[in-house]
């Protein structure tokens, strides 16, 4: 299959892209929000909590701290759900190649995401973070960066 597309990310944002077979010019597919990664890290433990846990006699308790931070959490679940959506696009032969270009912390967190089946469809990475960037300069930049490595886009 030649369909490529192209996944720009960070932990806020991550947007799918359909590259035409020159990579001229891509088309956005979806574009997916994380709200809560934007949220300040005090802002998401507050809205955590909220779990008390006491006696039976009633004596107050406590709210439980959670063992990752919410931030991480947010980002580990939006992660999946990006890497998930490429899954299932995959199995229903949407695409045949993929193009990751990412903010390094999150490039690594989708990586530890995907499928062995998806990661083979990977033909290139690059660790950039573009997810704001329009469609016109994301063009421009990759045509230029991605045709620098050894498989082209």
């Amino acid at each position: 299959m030649s369909v490529k597309w192209v996944v720009v990310a960070d932990s806020t944002r991550a947007r799918i892209f359909q590259a035409t077979e020159n990579s001229e010019s891509l088309t956005e597919m979806e574009d997916f929000h994380n709200p809560a990664a934007r949220m300040e890290e005090q802002e998401l433990r507050n809205a955590a909590k909220g779990h008390f846990f006491g006696n039976p006699e009633g004596s107050p308790g406590h709210s439980a701290e959670p063992r990752t931070s919410s931030l991480e959490h947010s980002v580990a679940i939006f992660s999946k759900t990006i890497a998930d959506y490429l899954l299932k696009a995959h199995q229903e032969n949407r695409f045949g190649r993929l193009v990751l270009v990412a903010d390094p912390d999150f490039l690594g967190h989708l990586r530890g995401q995907m499928s062995t089946t998806l990661k083979q469809t990977v033909t290139q990475d690059l660790n950039k973070d573009l997810a704001d960037w329009s469609v016109p300069e994301l063009q421009t930049y990759l045509k230029i960066h991605l045709h620098q490595g050894s498989r082209p886009l």
